[in-house]
């Protein structure tokens, strides 16, 4: 399973605080730097070809976040 981890700018109330989000595991940057956050996955459909979806869990405005990673976490590790 994959988490997202985005590190917040500094500012004068605080340091660079790192928040991971477990409900998403993928991320969009829009050209205006907004981060938007989602939750991706595969769906076979009736028709037996697979599609992607994805439903979006959150944004963050273009001046809060500094940076952003997609994280295994150790159940990932475990099954390779």
């Amino acid at each position: 399973m994959a988490v997202i981890r985005v590190r917040y700018r500094a500012n004068e109330l605080s340091e660079g605080v790192v928040e991971t989000f477990h409900e998403a595991n993928a991320f969009h940057i829009h050209e205006d730097n907004t981060l938007e956050l989602s939750e991706a996955w595969v769906e076979k459909g009736r028709d037996g070809k697979r599609r992607d979806r994805y439903r979006v869990v959150g944004e963050i405005h273009r001046d809060r976040w500094d940076s952003v990673v997609v994280q295994n976490t150790a159940d990932d590790t475990a099954d390779a």
